[in-house]
């Protein structure tokens, strides 16, 4: 029985022989496949009214496009009814299946990752102790040391770096400081977290709806895999632009003829922190009168210059005051501004103010200095990813570990494809066979299976190649029927440098994985393990070496035959199969249901060893 249910209508297709195709998605790049399938009805009346009155030309209630359910055999599942277009008969096309997950066009940094602020008075640097004794599932990242290369130390910022991520030395994490009293900035360390691939997994999943679930749970390499991002994950405090205070005699706030002329100026600094003053201030003396000028913070008086000069002659003396004060704000909510005041004795065209406010330190709310790399006391996982898709994602995982991804219900189920070249759960055919079906061979097939490539001298990421006689490593051949799997990331290597061994961003690449395994302290450490179950030739001999020696040696069956639905049940692709004394795997099955609950089936199989 295949059908469609919409609140307003049920539509029965069984006397339309539209055709639908199943595929085997194990054997392309795809998790999944989308159909569209095009068929010809009658306009009854109660689909016409359902439609709104389509066949009608000047109804305003026309509606040609449905989200419905497609019941077909023992499967129910969305899909889309749309009318193209009416004539004699309506021109109908059904859409099921997706071709992706919602969350797939998502970037990783969109993903509903772990982000969130410490407890008031607790840093990074004591979070993470807390973190690199744990492994997954305990904690859905981690800190462990990362070699990094990407950073000028002989760059003032970066002359205390040893360019180690997470640098922990003598059971403590390096930490950043300032001498305020000197104004240097020590910056000795970056602390990065790294999300575990399981958690971008799962939360991937959970932003379209889905519980991951499958023996990709329990797969001791890819619970233990941390995602390096090759970013700066760290924050640069923006320093106050300087602030140029310049006033020219035409500036002044009140002028008395040509007596006087009164200055007041005043700002307010962005952030709490040490600043600077520092210029002239020029003073023209007026016989009998005061002649000053104040720098003021809040109320606290910085600096103050005044003179009085009975015996001088009216505007003749003119005194140069250098300012060169430095002073910090005080830790509260009040604004804090600066206001420069005086006056002087008549002039014109003269630059009678000529400070600049300099920021030396920022300082936090509680009035602690902060470095120039500031380790934020945050995890924010959405900061810490590469510069790709969760889709792009997951197909790393398919394309590295030779995993599916089917959807049933509520779960996305993720499982070893290699698991299922067996004979198991295998349903019979043999009621179906003709006496001479299609047979194809591919033994002239063959694959290679490889990292994408890397620019390095001091590292080799070694392909693998398949075909019918051989594994090679090297010196192989490939041709027009070789299959390229290449995967857009890497296990980082391990490198010795500055007392430490572990892993080394070697390469800069923000839209590639970076692959660090960690699973809880190691040598005593917060060091990363080595990696070598992960490298291709590991890789294919534990998860591709039997799938492709089956895709070589396989024969391709064709044939066609009759059944009826409840014979079909369990006939789908990815499915196991017994016929002509052969174990098949399913690679595509077409059905066209040709009378009510009654198909002919198009099948191709290949044959298990």
């Amino acid at each position: 029985m295949r059908k469609l249910i919409h609140s307003r209508f049920e539509l029965d297709l069984s006397t339309f022989k539209i055709s639908d195709t199943e595929e085997n998605n194990w054997y392309s790049d795809s998790f999944f496949l989308k159909y569209s399938f095009p068929f010809e009805i009658d306009l009854e009346d109660d689909l016409d009214i359902a439609f709104g009155f389509i066949s009608l030309y000047n109804s305003e209630n026309v509606e040609t496009y449905f989200e419905l359910l497609y019941v077909h055999g023992n499967t129910i599942e969305k899909a889309i009814l749309e009318i193209e277009s009416y004539q004699e008969k309506l021109s109908c096309t059904l859409r099921f299946g997706f071709e992706q997950l919602p969350s797939f066009d998502k970037k990783l940094s969109e993903l509903s990752l772990d982000k969130f602020s410490l407890a008031e008075g607790t840093t990074i640097y004591e979070h993470a102790e807390t973190i690199i004794f744990k492994s997954w599932p305990d904690s859905n990242y981690n800190f462990p040391q990362i070699h990094v290369d990407k950073y000028d130390t002989s760059d003032g910022i970066w002359e205390n770096f040893g360019r180690i991520l997470n640098n922990r030395t003598d059971g403590a994490f390096l930490e950043n400081s300032v001498d305020v009293t000197l104004d240097i900035t020590y910056n000795r360390n970056v602390m990065q977290p790294l999300p575990y691939f399981l958690h971008i997994l799962q939360r991937g999943m959970a932003d379209a709806g889905y519980m991951l679930s499958g023996k990709i749970l329990t797969d001791d390499r890819i619970s233990k895999a941390c995602l390096y991002g090759d970013v700066d994950y760290f924050k640069t405090p923006t320093l106050q632009e300087p602030i140029d205070v310049i006033q020219m005699s035409e500036d002044a706030s009140y002028t008395n003829g040509i007596e006087t002329q009164n200055f007041h100026y005043n700002t307010v600094l962005a952030s709490p922190g040490k600043y600077n003053i520092q210029g002239t201030i020029k003073s023209l003396r007026w016989s009998n009168y005061w002649c000053y000028f104040t720098i003021k913070y809040r109320d606290t008086l910085l600096f103050e210059q005044k003179s009085y000069a009975t015996n001088w002659q009216h505007g003749t003396t003119w005194r140069d005051y250098t300012v060169d004060i430095t002073f910090e704000t005080i830790a509260d909510m009040n604004p804090n501004d600066i206001t420069i005041e005086g006056y002087v004795d008549y002039s014109e065209e003269q630059t009678i103010i000529d400070l600049s406010i300099v920021t030396l330190v920022l300082f936090d709310s509680t009035g602690t200095a902060i470095p120039t790399i500031e380790n934020e006391n945050k995890v924010d996982l959405t900061k810490a990813v590469a510069d790709i898709t969760f889709g792009d994602f997951v197909k790393v995982i398919k394309n590295w570990f030779n995993y599916d991804l089917a959807i049933e219900n509520n779960f996305a189920i993720m499982d070893p494809i290699e698991d299922e070249i067996n004979y198991n759960d295998a349903e019979d055919l043999q009621f179906t066979e003709i006496k001479r079906p299609l047979r194809k061979f591919s033994q002239g097939v063959s694959f290679l299976l490889k990292f994408q490539d890397v620019e390095s001298n001091d590292y080799n990421f070694q392909p693998v190649f398949q075909d019918r006689d051989s594994v090679l490593n090297s010196d192989y051949v490939t041709d027009e029927k070789t299959t390229t799997i290449e995967i857009n990331a890497l296990p980082l290597p391990l490198l010795t440098r500055n007392g430490a061994q572990t892993a080394h961003a070697f390469e800069s690449n923000d839209s590639k994985v970076f692959l660090v395994k960690y699973d809880g302290v190691y040598n005593g450490n917060n060091l990363a393990q080595p990696t070598t179950e992960y490298l291709i030739p590991a890789v294919h001999l534990r998860d591709w070496q039997k799938w492709f020696e089956f895709r070589i040696f396989a024969q391709a069956f064709s044939w066609g035959f009759k059944a009826w639905d409840e014979q079909l049940l369990k006939i789908k692709a990815k499915r196991k199969i017994f016929a002509y004394n052969r174990y098949h795997i399913i690679k595509n099955i077409n059905k066209t249901e040709t009378v009510p609950d009654q198909f002919m089936v198009e099948i191709e199989t290949n044959t298990l060893k």
